[in-house]
């Protein structure tokens, strides 16, 4: 058995998290578009690949791998969660291996989130998707500014605005110090659906059992 996330320790709510936007840049575009919660839809199944980080790196990369190092950690009493650090001043970015979702359709709506923290205070970032649709790139994006190291959760609701593109999910930190980690948990992305027209969750098949039959021995020579 896993042990429990340290984030519900800390919930939103608290004190000291940080207050989000949430904002689409549509890049070479002059227009910023915002975009309140919706608390009334329902959220889809989970579509981030080990957001967990249960299964080590795997679903995950950093886009600098000769000067960023992205590691899976545990500590605190929790369980595992993503540490990317640099050799340098940098900017640091934990990147979805395979853009989340492949293929988008316009005016779908999605609700991206996730836990982060520095390992010392004053890291600035942004949690980020980016809409890639040929060379037009829309970016829907959150950012944070953490003035501690206590976990904080940043969110992002948008709605996508091509059809044929793909969503390319990101937490970033800008100019991080050397030896400095961005440290991410629980990432998650969900698509959102008015209720009742949300999908019917598929049922987990079981395993049928099979029953062995037994061998006859051979016949022995007379």
């Amino acid at each position: 058995m896993s042990s429990p996330k340290h984030k519900q320790l800390m919930p939103l709510r608290r004190p000291r998290a940080i207050l989000v936007l949430f904002v689409s840049l549509a890049v070479g575009a002059a227009v910023i578009s915002t975009s309140a919660p919706s608390p009334a839809l329902v959220a889809g199944p989970e579509l981030v690949v080990n957001g967990s980080f249960d299964d080590g790196t795997v679903g995950w990369r950093t886009n600098d791998a000769r000067n960023s190092t992205l590691a899976v950690v545990s500590g605190d009493g929790a369980g595992p969660y993503a540490s990317v650090t640099s050799s340098s001043t940098r900017t640091v970015v934990l990147n979805d291996r395979v853009n989340t979702v492949a293929r988008t359709t316009a005016g779908t709506r999605y609700r991206v989130s996730a836990s982060v923290r520095g390992s010392q205070p004053k890291v600035s970032g942004q949690l980020r998707v980016r809409e890639v649709a040929g060379k037009d790139v829309t970016v829907h994006r959150s950012t944070f500014y953490l003035t501690d190291t206590g976990w904080t959760t940043v969110e992002v609701e948008f709605e996508t605005v091509s059809d044929g593109g793909s969503l390319d999910l990101n937490v970033l930190a800008w100019k991080n110090a050397a030896g400095r980690a961005l440290e991410i948990d629980d990432v998650s992305m969900m698509e959102l659906f008015e209720p009742g027209t949300e999908p019917t969750p598929t049922p987990t098949p079981t395993a049928t059992p099979t029953t062995s039959v037994p061998t006859p021995p051979a016949p022995t020579a007379s």
